[in-house]
């Protein structure tokens, strides 16, 4: 089968590879659409080599996928021919989500609801998992949420997970993205400003995002050893996405009742798709790769 890989630093290249055989409690999918994430570049410029959590030569690309299922364990709730999103949770792994087939734990999977795109289900699982699980780690107070990089994929994604979960939520952007936050239902900053219970630091801005959490209150990143150090008694923490199939449902069902919208820069086919992972980003949204 052909996927995407790369020989960190270097530059994402087709192969062709053995296709996965499929383990005992695993799912065998044949994969229609993969996102290609801006963590796929970082993986590709040596980036995650360099922080540990990548150690093989060379490495598979993307995260997210969406397709049917080929092949499964008599006991499965997943049956052949079903539509599926999964997530590939690792760093180092041999074959990514861009590829022609993959096999997951059933965990990594969930079906995909009627009314959503193979497409859009494939953009969803990486950043909006993040977005869950950054905001279930700020516990079960609400208040003020300030969101950096409000008009990225995660930082969309959590804007409308954490008005759903009863946040009042203010989105940090540039203001050409002003229209996009503000549609969102959130409140817009274009520099940091004021004060706010809990801070969601998609940006990656560090202390400058810890100056605005009020005193006692919650910060989260999303890079581990990344976060800056605690003051004025805010609780720091932060988080690697991690595979979670009930969170996952409930994702999808959100993006099927439109409470929550998956969005897509461009569709190109997998010969394409070295080229998209070096692209620069200069527009909001996930590419997706089509493999049919």
């Amino acid at each position: 089968m052909r996927a995407l890989l790369v020989a960190p630093p270097g530059t994402p290249a087709i192969a062709e590879v053995a296709a996965p055989l499929r383990q005992r409690g695993e799912v065998l999918v044949e994969v229609h659409h993969a996102a290609i994430d801006s963590g796929d570049a970082a993986v590709s410029a040596g980036v995650f080599h360099e922080l540990g959590y990548i150690e093989r030569a060379t490495v598979g690309l993307g995260w997210d996928f969406a397709g049917t299922v080929t092949e499964s364990d008599p006991s499965s709730e997943f049956r052949p021919g079903q539509r599926v999103v999964g997530i590939i949770d690792t760093f180092d792994k041999e074959v990514g989500a861009v590829s022609e087939y993959v096999s997951v734990p059933e965990d990594a999977l969930t079906h995909l609801p009627d009314g959503v795109s193979s497409e859009e289900g494939a953009v969803v699982p990486v950043a909006a998992l993040t977005a869950l699980q950054a905001l279930a780690t700020l516990g079960e107070e609400r208040g003020s949420l300030l969101v950096t990089g409000a008009a990225g994929m995660v930082g969309g994604f959590a804007i409308a997970i954490a008005r759903e979960l009863g946040f009042a939520v203010t989105g940090l952007a540039r203001d050409h993205d002003r229209a996009f936050v503000e549609s969102t239902g959130a409140a817009f900053l274009d520099g940091l400003a004021g004060s706010y219970d809990a801070v969601f630091d998609t940006a990656q801005l560090g202390a400058e995002a810890l100056a605005v959490v009020a005193d006692g209150g919650r910060y989260v990143g999303v890079m581990p050893g990344g976060e800056p150090a605690s003051v004025r008694g805010v609780r720091v923490t932060s988080l690697v996405v991690a595979a979670d199939r009930p969170q996952l449902t409930y994702l999808l069902g959100l993006i099927a009742s439109k409470d929550m919208i998956a969005r897509i820069r461009e569709i190109v086919d997998l010969d394409r798709a070295p080229a998209a992972v070096m692209a620069p980003r200069t527009e909001r949204g996930r590419t997706v790769v089509s493999l049919r």
